[in-house]
């Protein structure tokens, strides 16, 4: 079964398995930040020339986010990276999760009214969300602020709820000192407006209305925590536009506007590029390549391991200098180092591998990476033996002989079923190799274990046909044919008892550790478990 690693290693340990060279970007400012690609777009356009005049005054910077899922997803992570970097130069950072927006749904870039859920508890999602960046907050702390020396003060972040002051607004006062400050055709000629009327779907009043009250989030940071810069997607443009207009007007001021040549205002928006699948479509928990399920950031959605491996495995086609500006703090020429050298061994994923370590230590901090690369070893040996000619160990082989004790250690506390971090299978002991009925029962009670689907039948079917070893004894090879034979181990045939019994007796005996672990693996990527 597969057990989850939670133990910290020891520090000689913890350098070799996640300090990597790496070289952090030194940027100071925005200005900077925006020249070498790591944002999209200021707004106001062409107001970039004003910005060194004010880099140096204390200020806050906001994201907003909609819990619209009881978990982000690393679609998210982009945005989230962008108000990191501002913290990285010493700006203060504020996460507005819109539990009140969250009501109404953001029409930006969808043809269609995103679907409500009246049973879906936002504040739930809510309390989740916060949690999950609470945890990415801390480990960017641990794990990479110190990296930026730039900084002198320390600077905050803050987690808010629009909920706090939107409810706190009647409808007379939204009417006349809020509505008064738009016009239609501002409103009209919104690109998510026009998105729904040319797809024929139509749009209602409430998501009419909706950029107007992420407009009103922005105004009230100002107001009350001297927020000066919202960062979105590339997506959020219409909405960010929205909250500079209604600041501008309704203080009198003027988004870089001078005033006895003084500086009076600074108001402004800073997107980033969305992240998107090879067509150019926004990747999100709705909207995925092909083949490909959201990547969550709660571990108990995408366990760190999957998370890891997910990562690991993304596509070709998705690696890109865009790409590792997006969800790394890699500077401009490790970026390039990067690129180069996956050019030159692509077979080895020197990029995906790179991000996947960064992201896995920034979302599930040092648990989380030491625990997906020490099972990675486990599962794959053949990585660490690419260029030999000699057959690579099998799992069992690696934990007898390759696993150091303190990694031994570390493996036997990775047994509780609350750590989350790999995919873990609790079962009783396999029974004597000399009952085959008990021993067929156990392993198709473990192969039932390893779906999501409430009929089993159709759960042994799946799995069989990916292809199933124990122990890295192949018990059914990969095919059709295999998940009738699993049905009919189902159903207790004996001739298929016959079958089957001596290569699990074959896999329970080729056991050389005393942990008590055993390995499965079905299909040849992501879906191993180890049983104990």
């Amino acid at each position: 079964m597969n057990r989850a690693f939670r133990f910290i290693l020891s520090p000689s340990i913890l350098d070799r398995v996640y300090l990597h060279p790496r070289r952090i970007q030194s940027h100071t400012t925005i200005r900077q930040l925006i020249e070498h690609k790591y944002f999209y777009e200021l707004l106001p356009l062409r107001s970039g020339k004003y910005l060194e005049a004010i880099e140096n005054e204390p200020f806050s910077v906001y994201l907003g986010i909609d819990p619209s899922a009881h978990s982000l997803q690393l679609g998210n992570l982009v945005a989230l990276m962008g108000l990191l970097r501002c913290h990285t130069i010493g700006k203060n950072g504020l996460v507005v999760l819109g539990t009140s927006t969250v009501c109404i749904g953001d029409p930006s870039g969808r043809t269609k009214k995103r679907h409500l859920d009246v049973s879906e508890n936002y504040l739930a999602n809510a309390d989740c969300i916060e949690e999950q960046i609470q945890k990415i907050y801390q480990n960017y702390q641990e794990q990479f602020y110190s990296k930026f020396s730039s900084v002198k003060e320390k600077p905050s972040l803050e987690i808010l709820r629009n909920s706090d002051w939107l409810l706190r607004e009647n409808m007379m006062t939204f009417l006349m000192d809020i509505t008064t400050h738009f016009r239609m055709t501002e409103l009209l000629d919104k690109e998510s407006v026009s998105l729904r009327l040319n797809s024929g779907n139509g749009m209602d009043l409430s998501e009419f209305l909706y950029p107007i009250l992420q407009a009103m989030d922005f105004l009230y940071l100002y107001e009350n925590l001297n927020c000066q810069i919202q960062i979105g997607g590339h997506d959020q443009l219409g909405n960010i536009s929205c909250g500079l207009n209604l600041i501008h007007r309704k203080t009198k001021r003027y988004a870089f506007g001078k005033l006895n040549r003084w500086l009076v205002l600074f108001v402004s928006g800073l997107t980033v590029p969305l992240l998107t699948t090879p067509n150019g479509q926004k990747l999100g928990k709705s909207v995925s390549a092909p083949g490909m399920k959201p990547i969550w950031l709660d571990p108990k959605r995408t366990l760190p391991y999957s998370f890891y491996q997910r990562v690991l495995n993304l596509p070709d086609s998705f690696v890109s200098e865009q790409l590792l500006k997006q969800l790394t703090f890699f500077s401009s020429d490790h970026i390039k180092s990067l690129l180069d050298e996956n050019q030159k061994s692509r077979d080895d994923r020197p990029v995906q591998r790179a991000l996947a370590r960064e992201l896995t230590l920034l979302v599930h901090g040092v648990d989380g990476l030491q625990s997906a690369e020490l099972a990675t070893r486990i599962f794959f040996p053949l990585a660490a033996n690419l260029t030999t000619d000699i057959r690579p160990p099998a799992s069992q082989d690696v934990i007898a002989t390759q696993l150091s004790t303190t990694e031994k250690n570390y493996l036997l506390q990775c047994v509780s079923p609350s750590a989350h971090l790999l995919p873990v299978i609790h079962t009783t002991d396999p029974p004597s190799i000399s009952d085959q009925g008990a021993l067929i029962g156990w392993f198709s009670h473990i192969l039932k274990r390893t779906g999501t689907d409430s009929f089993q039948e159709d759960v042994i079917f799946e799995q069989a046909s990916k292809g199933v070893t124990l122990n890295d004894v192949p018990i059914f090879p990969p095919g059709s044919a295999s998940g009738q034979v699993a049905l009919e181990m189902l159903e207790q045939n004996p001739s298929v008892w016959t079958e089957l019994a001596p290569r699990l007796t074959k896999a329970l005996t080729s056991v050389f550790s005393n942990l008590g672990l055993h390995v499965l693996k079905i299909g040849k990527l992501l879906n191993h478990r180890a049983i104990s």
